[in-house]
């Protein structure tokens, strides 16, 4: 099967609330010439929706870089309630009154969280505990005691729509439970709280809109809704480089550039207008340095 695309792509898709994760990864592969390499770059819990990044081929090679970007989640959240999983999915397990809000004691508790702070993660989480992950044991029944991590909270925005009822708008780092900071938004105000509904519409600068639909996604759609790792990623910046370095490239030798380049970016090489080659490289003193090959056209391999 032909690839009438851009050979290694970021795919965001916009996941619904019910599949997990990886059931988004799994029909994505059947879409996808055979052995194609598919990965998620950042998971979202079954009763969440919302932004999915999706690595493509050898994109999947720049997945780890997703964790500079920030990310954004609307949340609702319910004061008064506790449940074992921080969400609507675990069982009730404290209950508390909610005291009387005022917008001063929003702003304080907002206040509160902006910046870093050390977050302890969920007993229901993927955490590794003595070799085991921490839901596996949190489902036994069994305590579980998590080191806090340090994360940011680079916006927050909380909004009473009830008495026991927030809206709330948080822009954080990768690592953040949102989760885990609705049960400590209900802590600061002298309460209890879970997450009822959990979106997440940003990545980076990619917004939900920008998101395809895999229940209707077909091969031929990928061209529409796939973005290429310099637009994700903006650091890495994408230069046509002159045919000539390709040997250069090849061959993983150094080449000498006298213009300026970001430290870090994809050299191309295209032939005839089609995309040939696409480097990573390093730029050093006046040279570039090919890092690793991205992409070769198949008739070039």
């Amino acid at each position: 099967m032909n690839q009438p695309w851009y050979p290694f792509v970021f795919l965001p898709i916009h996941k619904p609330v019910g599949p997990t994760s990886h059931d988004m990864v799994a029909k994505l592969r059947r879409l996808l010439p055979r052995k194609t390499k598919v990965g998620h770059t950042g998971t979202l819990d079954p009763f969440a929706s919302g932004i999915l990044l999706m690595a493509i081929g050898k994109a999947t090679k720049f997945a780890d870089y997703l964790h500079e970007l920030p990310k954004q989640y609307r949340a609702e959240i319910q004061l008064g309630v506790r449940t074992n999983t921080l969400d609507p999915t675990g069982e009730e397990d404290l209950r508390l009154p909610v005291p009387e809000l005022t917008p001063a004691k929003l702003n304080e508790v907002r206040e509160a969280f902006m910046g870093q702070y050390d977050q302890v993660p969920p007993a229901f989480s993927a955490k590794k505990v003595q070799g085991k992950k921490s839901y596996e044991l949190a489902r036994k029944n069994q305590a579980v005691a998590l080191p806090p991590k340090r994360i940011t909270i680079l916006d927050l925005e909380l909004t009473q729509i009830a008495p026991d009822r927030l809206m709330c708008r948080v822009v954080c780092s990768t690592g953040t439970y949102v989760r885990a900071l609705a049960r400590d938004i209900g802590e600061a105000l002298g309460t209890c709280a879970s997450l009822l509904t959990l979106v997440r519409d940003q990545v980076g600068d990619v917004p939900l809109s920008a998101c395809a639909d895999m229940e209707n996604l077909t091969f031929e759609d990928l061209a529409t809704w796939s973005m290429p790792v310099s637009q994700v990623l903006p650091r890495f910046a994408e230069i046509e480089l002159p045919h000539r370095a390709y040997t250069f490239f090849i061959e993983g030798r150094p080449f000498p550039c006298d213009e300026a380049v970001p430290d870090d970016f994809l050299a191309v090489f295209k032939r005839n207008g089609e995309m040939g080659a696409v480097f990573r490289c390093k730029a050093d003193k006046g040279m570039i340095l090919p890092r690793g090959l991205c992409y070769l056209a198949p008739d070039l391999q």
